[in-house]
């Protein structure tokens, strides 16, 4: 029987849609006949989850859950971390979980426990989405994963099988697109050296054609890209990582774009799933400040990774042994380690688009928004420096993720670790 991974990651205190995550996950159990485990690692900082997650494993007793906070996640990383040698251990130190926000190894670390658990096989629903309901119909995502992911299309393995939001999009775009004028974010895109053709094509498929629901479709190496919180993997995990950098939004987007450029299948479905921002990005000028600083990384990191990212040429094999995934993993270094991003003509691109980036803020409506790029004004050293070390981080952990997932492996079904991992079970 094949096992699959739910997860649900949370920095935030929990609602009610989490429990149609649990019927989401009963009915795939139910209907396709998989084992599955449910999930939740929870990094929210003021009050756990821990008693709100018993109720539902309690209520919904065929499902395995499984609950890592903090404090559970670093013992068990520790752990793992001290069967290594003193140099793999120092880069992964990285992993641990801290008093920061880190999109990447909030994924990479739900990477390390798909491998405990011996699956190849993960899905992921943030705990900001909603199943949709249409017509009486819950649009379970689950559906076209379990049916797609690991399959076959045209000859080709799908490694990536997800699809969009309705509702608010992946970064916080309200006071940039209003009254579906596209043209604060298409400036706002341009900044990452995006063609702008190519952004028509984005918006139909991300904001327009998701605003509603034809029936299943699977469309392959699409404009849109699924968003993390609506998306399951196969096997790509076990080969490459995300950027472990901190205070960086989207650096869980780093598999996608790579699998994207080699030719590895990337499949968007149509269920999409309804998201709603919380208000903790907005409630104090200091949130806001904050939020706009890591938006201004992720555009910096998307100029360097794109330098290299867009040269990259298909592959022609698949994942599917260690082997393979190492040999994947070589050729995604051999990128990283052929670029200089220290080069004059791409520290002048940057700047460039960093002053670029700053203009189309000063154009947003709210006056909170001349603060905002003045601050941006102050902090460009720090933050481009820190997109420079960024990349350095990715490629130490890069470098080790063949040896680490090995490790993993051989770690699985050691008393210790199983030992761990059956204490985090309601």
């Amino acid at each position: 029987m094949v096992n699959y991974v739910y997860f649900v990651p949370t920095n935030r205190l929990l609602g009610e849609n989490v429990r149609s995550f649990c019927e989401e996950a009963r009915h795939a159990m139910d209907t396709y006949q998989i084992a599955l485990s449910f999930v939740v690692t929870d990094d929210c900082t003021e009050k756990d989850n821990r008693n709100y997650v018993q109720k539902l494993a309690e209520e919904y007793v065929e499902l395995p859950f499984y609950y890592f906070d903090r404090q559970r996640t670093t013992e068990l990383l520790k752990q793992v971390f001290q069967e290594f040698s003193p140099d793999i251990r120092k880069r992964l130190n990285c992993l641990l979980p801290k008093r920061e926000i880190n999109y990447g190894n909030t994924l990479n670390r739900e990477f390390i426990l798909a491998i405990l658990l011996n699956s190849r096989y993960m899905m992921r629903r943030d705990s900001d989405v909603h199943i949709v309901n249409e017509n009486g119909q819950n649009l379970y995502p689950i559906d076209m994963e379990v049916s797609y992911l690991g399959k076959e299309h045209k000859g080709r393995t799908n490694y990536i099988i997800g699809s969009g939001y309705r509702g608010k999009w992946g970064i916080d775009i309200d006071d940039i697109v209003v009254n579906n004028d596209f043209t604060l974010f298409k400036a706002l895109m341009q900044c990452m050296n995006i063609p702008a053709d190519f952004l028509d094509t984005i918006i139909e498929d991300e904001f327009i054609k998701t605003s509603r629901y034809d029936g299943d479709n699977v469309n392959y190496q699409s404009a849109a890209y699924p968003q993390c919180g609506n998306i399951g993997y196969y096997n790509l995990f076990r080969a490459i990582p995300c950027s472990p950098a901190a205070d960086i939004i989207a650096t869980d987007y780093f598999l996608l774009e790579t699998a994207y450029e080699t030719g590895l299948n990337v499949g968007y479905h149509t269920r999409t799933v309804l998201h709603k921002h919380t208000k903790e990005r907005t409630e104090y000028k200091r949130n806001i400040m904050e939020y706009w600083e890591r938006v201004a990384m992720w555009v910096g990191m998307e100029l360097v990774y794109k330098s290299f990212v867009k040269k990259m040429q298909p592959v022609d094999y698949e994942l599917e042994s260690t082997e393979q995934c190492k040999k994947y993993n070589r050729y995604i270094q051999s990128y990283f380690k052929g670029t200089n991003i220290k080069n004059a003509e791409l520290s002048s691109i940057r700047k460039e688009r960093y002053a670029d980036f700053i203009d189309v803020i000063l154009k947003f409506k709210k006056p909170v928004y001349r603060e905002v790029a003045e601050n941006l004004r102050r902090e460009e050293n720090r933050i481009h420096e820190a997109v420079t070390q960024s990349f350095d981080m990715h490629l130490d952990l890069l470098e080790i993720w063949p040896d680490f997932v090995d490790g993993l492996d051989a770690l699985k079904d050691r008393s210790h670790i199983r030992k761990i991992l059956e204490g985090a079970i309601l």
